[in-house]
C-alpha cells in the first residue's frame, strides 16, 4: 500500500492531459484494488480535480 501512496502522489504532482487522464482511466483495473486506502483515494481526486 505504501508503494501505492507514493504511486499516486506522484501521479497527483503532474499536470496530466486530457489524454494522460483517459490512459489514467484505461488502467483502472491496476489500482482499483488499492482504492479502499484514503491516501490514495485523495491523490487520485487530487488528479481528477484539477
Amino acid at each position: 500500500v505504501k508503494q501505492w501512496e507514493g504511486i499516486a502522489y506522484c501521479l497527483s504532482q503532474l499536470s496530466l492531459t486530457e489524454k494522460g487522464i483517459n490512459k489514467l482511466f484505461e488502467s483502472f483495473e491496476s489500482y482499483e484494488h488499492v482504492l479502499s486506502e484514503e491516501s490514495v483515494v485523495s491523490h487520485f481526486r487530487a488528479i481528477i480535480n484539477k
